[in-house]
């Protein structure tokens, strides 16, 4: 396929590796009215710092708190909202995190950030 001169190609291949979290992560998802009610175990993917993939099904919008240990030894309690269907699971996004938390979160992603700021 011919590109035109100074124009990027359409398809360009992602190395999504490199970007991938470190696997996943065994966590509890908690659906029901507080966070002291009994969860189920689900397991966790591509955590970042607003977003996490949680690998059950969830109901577009639906609200659940999320308890995970964190490959580094910390742990988090983010109260997640499902946005969208995702391969082997469901996304959500981050909506609250106590500060502890925050704290315990930011200081996963900087152990993991590289030189080129990743």
């Amino acid at each position: 396929m011919h590109e035109p001169e100074g124009e990027a190609p359409m398809n360009v291949a992602i190395d999504h590796k490199a970007h991938r979290s470190s696997g996943m992560m065994s966590a509890e998802l908690v659906r029901g009215r507080g966070f002291g009610s009994a969860g189920s175990a689900v397991l966790a993917s591509r955590l970042g710092r607003r977003a996490v993939v949680v690998s059950t099904a969830m109901g577009e919008g639906a609200y659940a708190w999320l308890r995970m240990d964190l490959p580094d030894g910390g742990s988090i309690r983010p109260l997640v909202q499902a946005t969208a269907s995702a391969r082997g699971g469901t996304a959500c996004r981050i909506v609250h995190l106590f500060p502890d938390d925050q704290r315990a979160l930011d200081a996963y992603h900087a152990g993991r950030a590289t030189a080129s700021g990743y």
